[in-house]
């Protein structure tokens, strides 16, 4: 097993002091290992950035949305920057380094250290991906030490007393940060998505149109959709990434319902927003009255020649009035409601047959009786 590289220098210091027991040597034991706590905090510290380093230029390249960073202090200097990623999570940058850093070039971010670029054996810069191992740090020789070939070879990295980062700037859309090395690294910050719909505080009638517009912001290309109650019918029409129309057509009769509108970016973030149209009823059309009901029980009576009363069954709801068409068919009254009886007085005939009809009427409505009656033989 592979001992801690402090482990083994402060055994090789425990054995010279029991070799030579009738000397002190605690004084420069503890020295020692101080030293050694010092060079693996630092160590750790280094091994932290690169890590850090990786974590933020694989975030810039994946286009990750930052939802917040914030610094990280102690004694009141700002050791370190604490950034929390939508996809990638949390990263923590320390503000201080053994001389590693990132550089940039022609849009691709490389490993550096002492301002000149780490390369492989072949003499090939290290480019900073997900395939490509992190370097690989170690403590020897009171020095911190870097590997960019698996642990197969290591090269000094120098004192640890630069910044990593030197500046920080931020707007309302993305936090730039510049490294020791003169690189930047751009992160957009994550926007919330909103959507508004103008011109919708108004009424709507029966069967009336009403268009409005929407705008979209914290995304480039949204995809909007609505919703609505039965009968009503709801179009979207986008005209830019961000703006459109929305055409709103209400049912006959109207009725209060709800038209909502979606905004979707294709990223797991929604918004949905409601239509402040109010339904106005007083537009609908008045309703259907009752069912008329106007129907003679017995269509057509025979009379005889010497005539007489006559009383014909009406089943009806309304109020109607009755005509007839011949002066020997004479309408009396009405004797009862609802079913009514229409009384009809029939004049003798010394004549030939003859017939005659009883229109009854109520509105645009009407029906009719028909009345046959006997008369002389010719």
């Amino acid at each position: 097993m592979k001992k801690p590289l402090k482990y083994i220098a402060l055994t090789i210091a425990l054995a010279v002091f029991t070799a030579v027991a009738c000397n002190d040597y605690g004084p420069q034991i503890e020295g020692l290992e101080k030293q050694l706590e010092e060079l693996e905090k630092a160590r750790k510290e280094v091994e932290n950035s690169a890590e850090a380093l990786a974590g933020l230029v694989a975030a810039l390249q994946a286009e990750d949305e930052l939802l917040s960073f914030s610094p990280l202090a102690d004694g009141g200097e700002v050791t370190g920057f604490k950034v929390v990623f939508k996809d990638a999570g949390e990263i923590v940058i320390y503000n201080r380094t053994a001389n590693i850093s990132v550089g940039e070039d022609g849009g691709r971010y490389y490993w550096m250290s002492g301002g000149e670029w780490l390369t492989d054996a072949a003499g090939n810069r290290i480019e900073i991906t997900p395939e490509t191992p992190l370097p690989q740090f170690r403590v020897k020789n009171g020095k911190v030490e870097v590997s960019v070939d698996g642990g197969n070879s290591f090269k000094p990295l120098g004192s640890i007393d630069k910044c990593l980062i030197t500046s920080i700037s931020e707007d309302a859309t993305q936090v730039v940060f510049t490294l020791q090395s003169g690189a930047v690294v751009i992160i957009p910050k994550q926007q919330a998505l909103k959507l508004t719909i103008n011109g919708d505080d108004k009424a709507i009638g029966a069967g009336e149109t009403v268009t409005v517009t929407y705008n979209i912001e914290g995304a480039e290309n949204a995809t909007v959709t609505a919703i609505c109650g039965d009968g009503w019918r709801v179009r979207v029409t986008p005209e830019t990434a961000s703006s459109g129309s929305i055409s709103i057509t209400a049912p006959t009769p109207i009725a209060e319902d709800k038209v909502i509108v979606f905004a979707a970016d294709g990223k797991g973030r929604m918004v949905a927003v409601q239509l402040r149209l109010v339904a106005d009823t007083s537009t609908n059309p008045d309703p259907p009255g009752p069912e008329v009901v106007l129907h003679p029980v017995v269509e057509a009576y025979n009379v005889t020649k010497e005539g007489g009363e006559v009383v014909a069954l009406l089943v009806t709801n309304v109020d109607y009035t009755v005509t007839t068409d011949a002066s020997w068919l004479v309408y009396t009254g009405t004797r009862a409601e609802r079913t009514d009886n229409l009384v009809f007085t029939v004049l003798p005939n010394d004549d030939a047959p003859r017939a005659a009809v009883a229109t009854i009427t109520s509105g645009i409505y009407s029906t009719a009786i028909a009345f046959n009656q006997a008369g002389e033989a010719r």
